[in-house]
């Protein structure tokens, strides 16, 4: 029924889908998307989501501890009282994963669901920001709102609960709020159908140029939403390339990686950050800005091959050997080539994972000055 997922470390452990999963990725007719499954059928996805969480996750317990999370675990189960669709189990299990608080630690919706799910998705593109809710744009290019207006309720709801709500029941590490807010601002339409369900129209009060106001506006299909995020990717607004180097003046360049995630071409991403970095020798650049921004991890062999061109002295990435990555418990050798300018970091709510491992010890040792908002892991 429902999909759980846990990266634990670098291992992805997927659950089984269980039995009661029924249709087909293929678009079918709007009422089988709200197939109801018995009870029996619910406590036995729970117990099976209970069991992955409590013998495959290395640290369940780090920030709710083990009694809270069995009473929370008891009184949920004790939810399932009558048949439910697949939208109603979710509201049951997704608080239990928000409550780990690891970001590698995950739940979704199974395949095809939204191929099945009505097409009437929330219109308006969104920015959350300490409990309130901005409009930034219209993904069908028809907005009734000025963008820039603030949003106080939808369909009755107050926007202040309504985000303090949908941030509850998502998955990050420890308590940071960065990445919470990110994912709600870039799939706040979905986060809202799973959360509030497909009304068949929307009315929003919203405040523009100090005045409050009552717009009535209609849902749109999930695919205008898809075009839209296309359309900016073609345009060039939203940029594609993981790896870039440019140089800004005569001093100064800039350094863009968007992921880690060279694990089957370590050498490649190697190759870029040897000849970045030969550049940035050759000319004497004394001013170098790395990008991190939206780079949610990858390979530590990756990250480590970046850091031992910024370290001062050998650093150690790992303090225990792991797996694979046991050699990184060991110093890191300088790089021929070491960068020793000044050094900035971009980074946001989106920087996670390895990211996270390689901005701790940039920070931890010195290296550089950080721009930007608190990241991810």
């Amino acid at each position: 029924m429902l999909i759980v997922s846990a990266f634990l470390i670098m291992l992805f452990i997927g659950l089984p889908a269980p039995s009661c999963v029924t249709g087909s990725s293929g678009y079918q007719e709007e009422n089988t998307w709200q197939e109801s499954f018995s009870v029996k059928e619910l406590q036995t996805d729970f117990k099976q989501f209970r069991q992955f969480l409590e013998e495959s996750h290395p640290r369940l317990y780090r920030f709710t501890p083990r009694k809270t999370f069995d009473s929370l675990f008891e009184a949920h189960y004790q939810m399932i009282n009558r048949s439910m669709t697949t939208q109603e189990f979710y509201h049951i299990l997704i608080p239990l994963v928000a409550m780990v608080g690891c970001g590698h630690t995950s739940l979704w919706t199974p395949k095809g669901y939204w191929d099945r799910a009505p097409q009437r998705m929330f219109p308006l593109g969104i920015h959350a920001r300490d409990g309130q809710l901005f409009v930034i744009h219209s993904y069908n290019q028809e907005s009734p709102v000025i963008y820039g207006s603030q949003i106080m309720s939808i369909n009755g709801q107050d926007a202040r609960s309504l985000v303090d709500e949908m941030l509850g029941n998502i998955w990050s590490d420890g308590f940071i709020m960065t990445k919470r807010y990110r994912r709600l601002n870039n799939i706040f339409p979905y986060l809202y159908a799973l959360n509030y369900g497909y009304p068949e129209g929307f009315e929003i009060v919203v405040q523009e140029e100090g005045r409050e106001r009552e717009i009535k506006i209609n849902p749109i299909p999930r695919l205008v939403i898809t075009a839209y995020r296309d359309s900016l990717v073609a345009s060039g607004t939203i940029r594609r390339e993981d790896l870039v180097m440019e140089l800004k003046n005569e001093l100064a360049a800039l350094l863009t990686i968007r992921t880690f995630a060279y694990y089957d071409d370590n050498k490649g991403f190697n190759r870029f950050i040897d000849s970045s970095f030969q550049v940035i020798h050759d000319l004497d650049i004394q001013h170098l800005v790395i990008d991190l921004r939206g780079n949610d991890g990858g390979d530590p062999f990756c990250s480590t091959h970046l850091l031992a061109y910024l370290q001062k002295k050998p650093v150690i990435y790992f303090r225990e050997p792991y797996g694979r990555y046991a050699r990184l418990n060991k110093p890191l050798p300088m790089a021929e080539n070491r960068f020793s300018g000044k050094q900035y970091y971009l980074i946001d709510g989106m920087c996670f994972s390895t990211t996270g491992h390689l901005a701790s010890l940039l920070k931890y040792y010195g290296l550089g000055t950080f721009i930007g908002e608190e990241t991810g892991a």
